[in-house]
């Protein structure tokens, strides 16, 4: 038997086994009559009402009846607003009108320490309607300015815009662009000109500390160093890989938490130095935060360990890990603090980039840290955030700020206008 044969059999079974109701006929009739009696009695009434109030009808029509030439407009509630069809996602942008359009997001920034009215601004626009099933979903732009985006030059990125672009200016109307997820960097000049930085094996040793740059590693950061005219760059083997101090200074590297070591996962905060013997490692401090210090002066390594709000410790060694000082410095609570390095008279800065943009700073032989400058992290979080020191200057960014010191980081010029 098929299924639809038993699915028959089943109907014909639940069908025969239901009852007809008892149907009373004289009662049926009986309903009908004195329901008809009903609708005659409200008819009669009604009109008895539309004769006894024509004159208020004719009055009441004459004053507010609309005119049958003009209709009457849709009635729409107090709080809503009239609707107009969403435009179509458009097929293309000019660069100009992503920087332009409102809701541009502003992804990167960075401007030349030195000459703070040269900029460089990195803009996407989404599409948020029904997209194009093929795309395009969105565009991007670059506005590049050297006075202050009184006058811009638009380009179309030749790059993918990432979200971990960092931006340095190793010479001047020249910014060099570091994705440091994907590894790889561009020049870009201030008249729009983009060019791809390319890996070459031969060592490039410039003199200039502005050529040489931090970029995508094995473990943490490496060092490349580059060359500006031919837009190479060359980047040093493993042994620097993780390395607070970069080649060419004479010194061996060292750093913080070996391979695959991290002061998070182990709750130690480990120093390694190389040595003529081989590399050396040493725990510091327990502690869940904590890293070496930058632009520590030749010969010297230095870390930072926050072990509970209120204070901070800082280790030094100065003769190659034989011997440790510990000094702890009153501070805030640098639990979320990004970076730790020397300004260039020698006093400590620390940079946090969540949940605002802060920064401390300390005398380099004693005292507390205290907060220089403080940005809400309420505005737009642009990729990049960082503390660096170039030519004298003190320079940090997040948050579309870029502010720049000139005063070894005791007060900030800031940058906010990025088109």
């Amino acid at each position: 038997m098929t299924l639809d044969q038993r699915v028959s059999g089943a109907a014909r079974r639940i069908a025969g086994e239901i009852e007809p109701p008892l149907v009373d006929a004289d009662a049926i009739r009986s309903r009908a009559r004195a329901g008809r009696r009903r609708r005659t009695a409200l008819v009669v009434t009604a009109l008895a009402a539309a004769v006894i109030g024509a004159g208020a009808v004719v009055t009441d029509r004459d004053a507010a009846a609309p005119d049958p030439a003009r209709p009457a407009p849709p009635v729409q509630s107090p709080t809503q607003e009239p609707t107009s069809p969403a435009k179509p996602w458009p097929r293309s942008m000019t660069p100009e009108q992503v920087v332009a359009r409102p809701g541009a997001l502003l992804t990167t920034i960075g401007v030349a320490p030195d000459d703070p009215d040269t900029r460089l601004s990195v803009w996407s626009v989404q599409c948020s309607r029904p997209c194009a099933e093929r795309g395009p979903f969105s565009f991007e732009a670059l506005a590049l300015t050297t006075d202050a985006y009184a006058t811009t030059t638009f380009v179309r990125p030749v790059f993918e815009v990432g979200v971990d672009l960092h931006v340095t200016t190793p010479r001047r109307g020249t910014f060099l662009l570091v994705d440091e997820s994907n590894g790889h960097e561009w020049l870009v000049g201030v008249d729009g000109t983009q060019r791809r930085v390319v890996r070459v094996g031969a060592e490039i040793r410039p003199a200039d500390p502005d050529l040489w740059y931090p970029c995508t590693g094995g473990w943490r950061q490496t060092w490349c160093s580059l060359d500006l005219d031919t837009a190479t760059a060359h980047q040093w083997p493993n042994a620097w890989d993780g390395s607070a101090v970069r080649p060419g200074l004479g010194v061996l590297p060292w750093g913080a938490n070996p391979k695959p070591h991290s002061t998070a996962g182990t709750g130690r905060l480990e120093a390694w130095w190389d040595t003529v013997a081989g590399r050396q490692v040493r725990t510091l401090a327990r502690v869940t935060r904590g890293d070496y210090v930058l632009d520590t002066a030749p010969g010297e390594m230095a870390y930072w360990a926050a072990p509970g709000p209120g204070s901070v410790d800082l280790y030094t060694s100065r003769d190659g890990g034989a011997t440790w000082t510990q000094d702890t410095r009153p501070a805030p609570d640098l639990s979320e603090t990004y970076v730790v390095r020397r300004s260039p008279t020698g006093a400590y800065l620390a940079m946090s980039a969540y949940p605002d943009l802060v920064v401390w700073r300390a005398e380099a032989d004693d005292g507390a840290f205290r907060e220089v400058l403080r940005r809400d992290g309420g505005g737009t979080e642009t990729s990049g955030a960082g503390l660096r020191v170039a030519d004298g200057l003190v320079v940090v960014s997040g948050f579309d700020t870029v502010a720049v010191s000139d005063d070894d980081g005791l007060t900030w010029t800031e940058v906010r206008q990025w088109r």
